[in-house]
């Protein structure tokens, strides 16, 4: 739970980083008078995000409350419990996330039970 925990946390802040420096690094090819200060290292966060897909793919999207089976990690459009963490942009997963990483327990999205992680 905690890898799954820590893998969502690095795709939801590779995402924007590999979209901007992507618009960046293409802009610095077509318009390079304007845009010569953008590094070449850049590339690093576009070829980089397909891999931590792929292994939020395989570890997260796994991660289910074991009370009500319900998964943690996949963001969905229905009634979540009064008792969750949530931050207001944040949406649910980041919240739970953050949660289950620092106090090592976390509360169901989906049926508010409180969950203890195994050390």
């Amino acid at each position: 739970m905690a890898v799954a925990a820590i893998l969502t946390l690095t795709l939801m802040a590779f995402f924007p980083i590999a979209i901007i420096s992507g618009i960046l690094l293409f802009c610095s090819s077509e318009l390079p008078i304007y845009f010569g200060w953008v590094p070449k290292w850049l590339i690093l966060f576009p070829l980089g995000l397909p891999v931590i897909g792929i292994a939020y793919l395989i570890w997260a999207v796994k991660g289910s409350c074991r009370v009500c089976g319900q998964k943690l990690y996949y963001p969905r459009m229905c009634l979540k419990n009064s008792k969750a963490h949530h931050i207001t942009g944040l949406g649910y997963v980041i919240p739970v996330c953050i949660h289950m990483l620092l106090f090592k327990w976390f509360r169901c999205t989906y049926c508010g039970t409180p969950v203890r992680l195994k050390e």
